[in-house]
Order: structure tokens, then sequence, then C-alpha cells
């Protein structure tokens, strides 16, 4: 089945843009989890303090 099935490669230049476009999406990814876990880390004292 698989050996009667063509895939396309892209360009070089093609791949080049998917591996950036990829990268950047894994670099915001990064960026936003370490905001999640200072929002979290600041929830956390928020609620520890809210009645003191």
């Amino acid at each position: 089945m698989l050996k009667s099935t063509k895939f396309s490669c892209p360009s070089l230049p093609e791949q080049t843009k998917i591996a950036n476009l990829l990268s950047s999406i894994d670099s915001k990814i990064g960026i936003e989890t370490q905001l999640l876990q200072k929002l979290e880390v600041q929830k956390k004292y928020l609620l520890q303090n809210i009645f003191i």
C-alpha cells in the first residue's frame, strides 16, 4: 500500500520557511509557558495572602 504512494517534498527554500515558522512557534510557546508559570506563582501568593 505505501509502496505505491508517492510523496512530494517541498523545495529547500520552502523547507527553510517551514522550519523557521515552526521555530518561531516553539519560541512563542516557551515564552507563554514562562509567563504562565509566573502568573501561577503570583496567584498562589495572592490566594495565600487574601485573608491576612
